[in-house]
C-alpha cells in the first residue's frame, strides 16, 4: 500500500499476496483505499479482481498485460479508469462498468481480444481507442438515465462486431472514427442531447437505418465534420433517419 496526501491509501503492487484471485480491501489501517496505482499489477498472474466502491481511480497500466485475468468486477463508486489500465488483458470477455463511472481513458482496454460484451450502467465518456482491436465484441449496452453529459472519442469503438448501437440522453459528442469499420453494425440510435458528429464517424459501416429520438429540425442543427479527402461515403447522410424515435 502506498498513501495519499490525505493520508489514504492506494494499492501499489500484489506484495506477498499469494493467490491469483484479488479481493482489494476497502479500508487499512482504518483508512479507505481509494486507488489502484500505475502498473500495481503489471504482467502479474492473476485470474480476477474485485475492485471496492472506495476506489475511485484506477491509475495508469495498473493491470496492464494480465494476460490470465478472466473477470473483474468493479463496484459503485469508481469513476475513472486511466489509460492502459487494462490494454492487453487478453483473456477478458465481459465487463459492467457502474453509474458512477466518469471516463474509460484513452486505450484503456485495447488489445481485450478475447472481449466480448460490454455494458455501461451510466453515462461514461469513452475515450479514444478505448476498445481499440477488441475485434470480437459483438454487444455493447449503455443503459444510463441519469443524461449525465458523455462522449464518445475518436476510434473508441472501431472495429468491433456490434450490431446495434443505441446512445442514451446525455451524448454531446462523437468524434471522428468512433464507430468506423463496422462491418457489422446495421442500427444506430442516437439521442436529441446529440451535439456534433466527427468525419468517418460511421464510415466503412453496412448502417441500413437511423433511429433519431429529435425532429427533422434538431437533427440538422448537429454539426457534422467532414474530411475533405474522405473516400467514405457518410451513413449520417446516405441512410434514412426516423425522426421522434428513442431507443
Amino acid at each position: 500500500m502506498a498513501q495519499t496526501a490525505d493520508g489514504d491509501y492506494m494499492v501499489a503492487g500484489l506484495g506477498t499476496y499469494p493467490y491469483k484471485d484479488v479481493i482489494i480491501p476497502s479500508k487499512f489501517n482504518g483508512r479507505p483505499v481509494v486507488a489502484i496505482y500505475d502498473n500495481a499489477f503489471y504482467n502479474e498472474q492473476i485470474t480476477s479482481v474485485v475492485i471496492p466502491g472506495s476506489v475511485k481511480r484506477i491509475r495508469e497500466s495498473a493491470f496492464q498485460e494480465c494476460g490470465q485475468l478472466t473477470s473483474v468486477t468493479f463496484n459503485e463508486g469508481l469513476t475513472k479508469i486511466e489509460s492502459y489500465a487494462f490494454d492487453a488483458c487478453s483473456s477478458l470477455k465481459e465487463l459492467t462498468f457502474p453509474k458512477s463511472l466518469e471516463i474509460v481513458e484513452y486505450t484503456a482496454f485495447s488489445d481485450c481480444y478475447a472481449l466480448e460484451k460490454i455494458t455501461f450502467l451510466g453515462n461514461t465518456s469513452v475515450g479514444s481507442s478505448a476498445f481499440d482491436d477488441c475485434e470480437k465484441v459483438t454487444e455493447v449496452i449503455f443503459s444510463g438515465t441519469d443524461k449525465r453529459a458523455y462522449n464518445i472519442c475518436s476510434h473508441a469503438f472501431s472495429d468491433t462486431k456490434i450490431e446495434t448501437i443505441a446512445l442514451p440522453e446525455g451524448l454531446e459528442t462523437i468524434e471522428f472514427g468512433a464507430f468506423f469499420g463496422m462491418q457489422t453494425l446495421k442500427t444506430v440510435y442516437l439521442p436529441k442531447s446529440l451535439k456534433s458528429v466527427g468525419d468517418d464517424s460511421f464510415a466503412a459501416s453496412v448502417i441500413e437505418t437511423i433511429y433519431y429520438a429529435g425532429s427533422e429540425d434538431d437533427w440538422k442543427n448537429i454539426t457534422m465534420e467532414y474530411n475533405q479527402y474522405n473516400v467514405y461515403e457518410n451513413p449520417l447522410e446516405t441512410k434514412p433517419v426516423i425522426y421522434n424515435h428513442a431507443y
